[in-house]
């Protein structure tokens, strides 16, 4: 760009079923943050003002236009949105090339807890649901979940968050899912803090979906036998000591899961 841009640009990269709905509901409550709603996000083309043959560069730049009142603009851009030969995947390489970009880094700790929201959100079709919607509930869902598609899930989807975590310069905030369940408001401090802006008080939007999972997996009591002394029993344990995600949280090497392929699969 050839010039300081007035506002601060941000884009949070995550995951699906990691809090993305309730980190952009929360931000969209703030007066001077404007937060779009995966907009290269491919499969929901149809929701956006523009199609599958606009440049990345074009959307860019109408995202983080100039506004009066706003002082932070940015998305959230799940890691396989424009890869793998998707719509939009120069958009990489020019965030990549963005260095007054302010980058976050969304992900959540409890791996088989994404799992099952993303596989009840396909049993159901119902993605997200509003905490002030007053709804029938259905009967509760439940379902069965095999261990080796676990495995390999859990071992892919911590390979793509420690690799993303690696890539982020020093001054990227990285939050959790867990953060944002815990302490909603004192996370999104730390949040808008990190955009610029005067943190606020925020309502939570989103309610989350689904049960615990030894209510939910049928097949629960197998799984925990099977991941027993694995780098993914705290899923199972309800002690949340996981120790995958080690080299985000602690400094010391000897903390460090060592490599995912000799010691994840």
């Amino acid at each position: 760009m050839s010039r300081t841009p007035s506002i601060n640009r941000f884009v949070v990269f995550c995951q699906a079923r990691t809090g993305t709905h309730l980190l952009h509901t929360s931000l969209e409550q703030h007066p001077g943050v404007r937060c779009a709603w995966e907009p290269f996000n491919d499969k929901a083309v149809h929701h956006f003002p523009y199609d599958l043959a606009t440049p990345a560069r074009s959307i860019l730049r109408m995202l983080w236009r100039e506004e009066h009142g706003v002082q932070a603009a940015g998305f959230p851009l799940h890691l396989g949105h424009g890869r793998r030969g998707r719509a939009w995947s120069e958009v990489w390489e020019l965030l990549a090339e963005d260095s007054s970009l302010l980058r976050l880094h969304l992900y959540r700790r409890n791996l088989l807890e994404q799992l099952m929201s993303h596989a009840l959100a396909l049993r159901t079709g119902n993605w997200m649901e509003d905490a002030g919607q007053a709804v029938p509930q259905p009967s509760a869902v439940t379902f069965t979940l095999d261990a080796e598609y676990c495995r390999d899930w859990f071992a892919t989807t911590a390979e793509a968050v420690l690799a993303q975590q690696r890539s982020m310069p020093g001054d990227a905030l990285t939050i959790t899912y867990e953060d944002l369940a815990q302490g909603l408001n004192v996370t999104l401090a730390r949040v808008f803090r990190r955009l610029g802006v005067t943190p606020v008080v925020v309502q939570e939007k989103i309610k989350k979906q689904g049960g615990p999972a030894n209510k939910t997996l049928e097949n629960f009591e197998q799984l925990r036998d099977a991941f027993s002394a694995t780098p993914w029993q705290s899923f199972f344990d309800g002690t949340n000591e996981h120790t995958w995600d080690s080299e985000i949280f602690y400094d010391s090497p000897d903390r460090r899961p060592g490599s995912p392929q000799g010691l994840w699969r």
